[in-house]
């Protein structure tokens, strides 16, 4: 920091050393008692770790017991600008160049404009380290306005100068990860381009050769139907099949894909309602029981990503279920931190426990290859883990399967469903 120099309330002695008031027409002096220079010192003493003093000129010609004290220098290594020794080398001219200046400035100036001295540095510590100091020291004058001595203080502010450091290392440090982040964002938004360009080609490109094998396959079996054998209608059927499975793993791709690119916004959502609009949806079988518990609640939340996990784990409980009379049972309780956790129950086969954690990797699935893609239950993890919750399967073979899911989303407020 470079020197400061201001107006100030400054002491003035006569020629012969006593000391009398100031002129009362000094707006920038307050009138100054005979032991003000006193008073000053001793005020200096309560705040200051070293009170110096120096001639007109800047030099110290008597002994100063505070700085010896603390630079450990002698009244001879600190006489005329010796002083300057203890100061950090890297400040040293600077310090030498301010303090001349304000000797300067107060030799030339009147008692009413004289500036103050004022400087931050690091002082050598008489144990060989530097400490950071604020230095502050006025002139003292004489009638006649020429400058009789110094008089002034430093206070040790290393701790603060620490602080400051460390603050502008975290605001270096912030300002280069708000940087970094930014280029992160500006990758994932040009990979997110590029993810959308593959799913355009996936969705094109793949799907219509797809859809010609399967139309070529049933135009085959149709025009060749009274010569074609058994077996040959079947490999053609199982072809079909296949293309549909291949079909099935575009679909559940793209759909994994987009989760959590999707801006999807928040709507009143009575959860009833949309249970029982998927599961009419889903046509499942005649034998089949699903029992929806009433007091499901009312949410605010974004109704397709409910939509989805509530599909994926229905469809799955229906479809692996292994007995035209099943049942599932579908409830829920309130969470203590305002969420909801939702239960998905089935009396099926069971998951033996070496599969539950197998059950929600991508294209994994514990039923015949050609009937699913395997990715339902991955996208209703992706999609919960990503609303903050967590998602649990609890089954054993030939017991009931539990998928339990959190959805930490308050109900909707002064709404319940009917």
């Amino acid at each position: 920091m470079q020197a400061n120099y201001k107006n100030n309330s400054f002491f003035q002695q006569d020629n012969d050393g006593s000391e009398s008031l100031p002129e009362e027409d000094s707006v920038n002096r307050v009138p100054t008692a005979p032991d003000s220079i006193d008073r000053y010192q001793t005020l200096m003493q309560g705040v200051a770790e070293i009170i110096w003093e120096t001639d007109a000129t800047g030099e110290f010609q008597a002994d100063s017991p505070h700085w010896s004290a603390f630079t450990g220098q002698t009244l001879k290594s600190m006489q005329g600008w010796g002083w300057l020794d203890a100061v950090h080398p890297e400040d040293r001219d600077r310090v030498k160049l301010d303090w001349q200046a304000a000797i300067d400035r107060a030799t030339a100036l009147q008692i009413a404009a004289s500036p103050m001295f004022a400087v931050e540095y690091r002082l050598r510590h008489r144990t060989g380290g530097y400490r950071w100091m604020s230095v502050h020291g006025v002139p003292i004058f004489n009638l006649d306005g020429t400058v009789q001595k110094w008089i002034g203080f430093h206070t040790d502010i290393d701790d603060l100068k620490t602080a400051e450091s460390e603050i502008r290392s975290q605001a270096t440090e912030i300002s280069q990860l708000q940087l970094l982040l930014t280029q992160s964002s500006e990758l994932v938004d040009r990979r997110n381009r590029e993810i959308d360009q593959f799913t355009y080609t996936v969705s094109h490109d793949l799907r219509a050769p797809l859809r010609a094998v399967t139309n070529l396959s049933q135009w085959i079996e149709d025009d060749l139907t009274d010569e074609l054998a058994a077996e040959g209608s079947h490999q053609l059927q199982l072809l079909r099949s296949r293309v549909a499975r291949m079909e099935a793993l575009i679909d559940g791709l793209l759909a994994y894909s987009r989760i959590s690119r999707m801006e999807v916004g928040n709507e009143r959502v009575i959860v009833v309602e949309l249970v029982a609009e998927i599961i009419d949806l889903l046509a499942p079988p005649a034998g089949l029981t699903i029992e929806v518990d009433d007091d499901l609640p009312t949410l605010d939340t974004k109704r397709w990503s409910l939509q989805q996990v509530f599909t994926n784990l229905i469809d799955n409980a229906i479809v692996h279920h292994h007995r035209d009379d099943g049942h599932i049972h579908i409830s829920g309780h309130p969470l203590t931190d305002d969420g909801y956790e939702f239960t998905v129950a089935d009396d099926g086969p069971g998951i033996p426990p070496a599969q539950h954690e197998f059950v929600f990797g991508i294209f994994n699935t514990l039923g015949p290859k050609t009937q699913r893609a395997g990715v339902g239950l991955t996208i209703v993890k992706k999609i919960v883990e990503s609303e903050g919750g967590k998602i649990e399967l609890s089954s054993t073979p030939g017991a009931a399967t539990k998928l339990r899911f959190t959805w930490l989303t308050p109900p909707h407020p002064a709404l319940s469903a009917a």
